[in-house]
């Protein structure tokens, strides 16, 4: 870098030097390999107690268990984790004791060298630096950290690592050995040499001005101590200073807007090409961007050092010449190892560009001859060739690659600090992507794991859905549906819909639908079931919030219950193809509280059809809902007619009412309510008297032979007589005996008692307490559900 860019050297005319550095109060702590605290200074103990823990409770604890960094930043903390390969900065959130977060500016250098030190790590309170760093000049102190009168401004101030020039080493050297804690002296020039080898904690202000970090220890400004050249002494301006000037303005320009057209989205390959745009023509005339392919595999921080043995992946192209020339030699996409011994491998091994300044042909055919299978000698030949690192929070996520064309100038010093500092924006931009990427895939799989694959069938209403997720992957919500088969061959459709979007709304939504099952299998009514699940959802915390709606078909009484917590209306559709819009209680979201809930109860005809939707169905930027459940409702009377099935009605729906860049995940459930055959249904009222026993045996029985299902008949007499004496003995009256043929046959017991059976162990030499044993080893499935009479203890047989 040229010291005129440097914002560590400005020089005035007449020939006097003046040094200008940035003042902060550093927080510096020294961890061992393990991550624990050996040293710290005055800084660092005020900074852990501001942070909750007690000054006397630092040393030999690991960083990360004395403060709360992000959940996805703690490694970097950790030596041994592996993933500090070299010296990074961050602005990143550290939680206090009252649960507030504070940005903190972190400078972290990996220590390598031998002896017991894995890393030093130097901070500063962000909202100091935003209300105005200090400042020195020539070691003197003209405005101490938050001067007065700086509150009322807020600067744009970002750590960086500044590079280290050879007449700086031993003045930079001085004051970073004053930052540390106290340590022998051989420690402390270790340490120094080691952090002064990989760069300097700098900051840049406002994006422009860059000053190295200074210790700040206390004390007045003391102005009297900097030499200033009386007026009369000034030399004239010379060409030579405005040129110098100029090219000072025009790199800040560039940098600017460069900057400015970098990370505009959350996507790694937009980013990549933004990064690229912004070079070609202004700075290159061709740049590609390569990033590891296990970021975009796994999606994780490299777990590794970066050599040849890396697989690489080019996301980015862009070049200023011919149409074509590029395109097929060096193609976007493609997956490759990096050729070794070459720039493009010792620069993400070192952390450092490298710069041909001209690919002389010896180059030129030492670099082409790496790539074996295509040529690429004309491509490069005399031209000049930067290749550096993308580094995002101390470890190497690819490198980028720029040439320009042998009429523009080489690369130089301070083009090449140009391009490290876009690169170190690009790669943040970048990390950033893959952080959100992260976090929206796994939103997407945790949603694909807690959906049903297939809904359950119950005999009598055959029910199909169609389960689109939002064309943007960000929008990812918490939809769900389900299909719950209940006793008596009843079924349980559900619908909902979590408020917000991501993992928490994926997570809460396998929570609510794991939750309505379990509440389902206790056979509640529907209103019923949405107070349990909002009370839930209180319990929970405030951010569960859903809208659901819960209905309950029985096939053999026609009639339908439905309960509805805020949920869009479902539509029900009569056997001559009329649609309407049930209207029910809305209610209140699940997690509001305090609302109740109501269930409406309608006798349906065979042949009807539920329909169930989710909001994205229906709702449209811009547009009314009712407009779409009307568009609905039109669709529904328009198709019913041509008695299709309710998987094709589900396509129709989903086709004619959904865009193709739908915003919102969309759900559709339909029911079809067939109904069980009344010939298909026995029952009998039963008196409570232990002689009506043999009476159940016999109908049970004859009811079978009219059947066709004497095969059962064994089974069916034994658990038979075990349950209605159960139910004269323990329960009360009234007792019935219901038997339902439809895909199993089922057997249902209704008695007055409340208590419910409950299946026990019994010994060789009991005499009771094998009933319900009996029922296990015979039934494919069997339960015990509350009544308002009672309760009904039903099992199924497989034909």
């Amino acid at each position: 870098m040229s010291e005129s860019m440097d914002g560590g050297d400005s020089r005035p005319t007449g020939g006097m030097s003046w040094r200008l550095d940035g003042l902060a109060r550093l927080a510096v702590t020294v961890l061992d390999r393990s991550g624990a605290v050996t040293h710290l200074n005055r800084a660092a103990r005020d900074f852990f107690v501001t942070a909750g823990v007690e000054r006397d409770r630092v040393r030999n604890r690991g960083l990360t268990d004395l403060i709360d960094l992000p959940r996805d930043r703690r490694d970097v903390f950790q030596p041994r984790s592996g993933r500090i390969l070299h010296a990074w900065s961050a602005l990143l959130p550290v939680s206090g004791p009252n649960g507030v977060p504070r940005e903190i500016a972190w400078w972290v250098f990996p220590l390598t060298g031998p002896g017991e030190h894995g890393l030093l790590t130097l901070s500063a309170e962000a909202s100091a630096l935003h209300r105005g760093p200090g400042l020195s000049v020539d070691g003197v102190t003209v405005a101490p950290p938050g001067a007065s009168g700086s509150t009322a401004r807020v600067l744009r101030v970002e750590p960086f690592i500044g590079s280290v020039a050879e007449h700086d080493h031993g003045r930079l050297a001085a004051r970073l050995a004053t930052a540390l804690p106290k340590m022998g002296p051989a420690e402390a020039r270790a340490i120094v040499e080691q952090v002064l080898a990989a760069g300097y904690p700098s900051i840049t202000v406002t994006g422009a001005l860059r000053l190295p970090v200074t210790p700040y220890w206390g004390g007045e400004p003391r102005l009297r101590g900097v030499r200033r050249p009386p007026a009369t002494a000034a030399a004239p301006i010379t060409p030579t200073a405005l040129m110098e000037a100029a090219a000072a303005r025009e790199r800040l320009a560039f940098l600017t807007e460069a900057g400015a057209a970098i990370g505009s989205s959350l996507d790694m390959v937009q980013t990549a090409e933004e990064f690229c745009r912004a070079l070609v023509p202004a700075f290159a005339d061709f740049a590609a961007v390569q990033l590891l392919d296990e970021i975009f595999t796994d999606r994780v921080f490299p777990s590794r050092r970066a050599d040849e043995t890396t697989a690489i992946r080019r996301v980015a192209v862009v070049h200023n010449d011919e149409p074509g020339r590029w395109e097929d030699v060096v193609p976007v996409g493609e997956q490759y190892r990096l050729p070794a011994d070459t720039p493009f491998v010792r620069a993400m091994v070192t952390g450092e560009p490298e710069v041909v300044r001209r690919s002389t042909p010896e180059i030129t055919a030492r670099i082409a001859g790496r790539f074996r299978d295509r040529d690429i000698t004309e491509l490069i030949l005399d031209r000049s060739i930067l290749i550096a690192p993308l580094i995002a929070r101390g470890t190497v996520l690819g490198n980028f690659v720029l040439f320009r064309k042998p009429e523009r100038p080489p690369f130089d010093e301070l083009e090449t600090a140009t391009a490290q500092e876009l690169g170190r924006r690009a790669a943040l931009s970048i990390d950033n992507a893959r952080l959100y990427q992260r976090e929206v895939h796994a939103a997407a799989a945790l949603q694909r794991s807690m959906l049903p694959r297939e809904l359950d069938e119950v005999y009598g209403a055959p029910v199909s859905h169609r389960y689109l997720p939002a064309m943007h992957t960000q929008a990812i919500g918490g939809d769900w549906f389900d299909a719950i088969p209940l006793p008596g061959s009843r079924i349980g459709l559900v619908v909902g819909d979590v408020m917000g979007h991501g993992v928490h709304s994926a997570a809460a939504m396998g929570q609510f639908r794991t939750a309505v099952r379990t509440l389902a299998s206790l056979d509640l009514p529907p209103a019923r079931l949405l107070r349990q699940l909002d009370d839930l959802a209180l319990r929970l915390g405030e951010e569960y919030l859903a809208t659901c709606l819960y209905a309950v078909y029985d096939p053999v009484s026609r009639r339908c219950e439905i309960s509805n917590a805020g949920h869009v209306p479902p539509v029900l559709v009569q056997p001559d193809g009329k649609a309407e819009q049930l209207e029910l209680p809305s209610g209140a979201p699940i997690g509001v509280g305090g609302v109740p809930f109501e269930t409406v109860t309608l006798d349906v005809r065979d042949g009807s059809r539920l329909v169930l939707c989710t909001d994205g169905l229906v709702e449209e930027r811009g547009k009314d809902i009712d407009e779409g459940i009307d568009a609905l409702i039109t669709e529904l009377t328009a198709y019913a007619k041509e008695r299709r099935t309710p998987g094709e009605l589900c396509d129709r729906i989903v086709r004619r009412l959904v865009r193709p860049d739908h915003e919102d995940d969309v759900a559709v459930l339909v029911t079809e309510f067939a109904g069980i055959p009344g010939d298909a249904v026995a029952a009998w009222s039963l008196e409570p008297q232990p002689t009506v026993v043999r009476q159940a045996r016999t109908d049970t029985l004859r009811t079978l032979a009219r059947w066709g299902l004497e095969t059962l008949a064994f089974e069916m007499e034994l658990l038979v007589s075990e349950l209605v004496t159960n139910a004269i003995v323990h329960g009360g009256p009234p007792v019935r005996l219901r038997l339902l043929r439809a895909d199993r046959l089922v057997c249902e017991v209704h008695d007055g008692g409340h208590d419910l059976p409950v299946l026990r162990p019994a010994e060789e030499t009991d005499e009771h307490g094998r009933g319900l044993q009996l029922v296990t080893g015979l039934a494919k499935r069997w339960g015990v559900s509350r009544t308002g009479e009672g309760k009904v203890v039903w099992f199924e047989l497989e034909f």
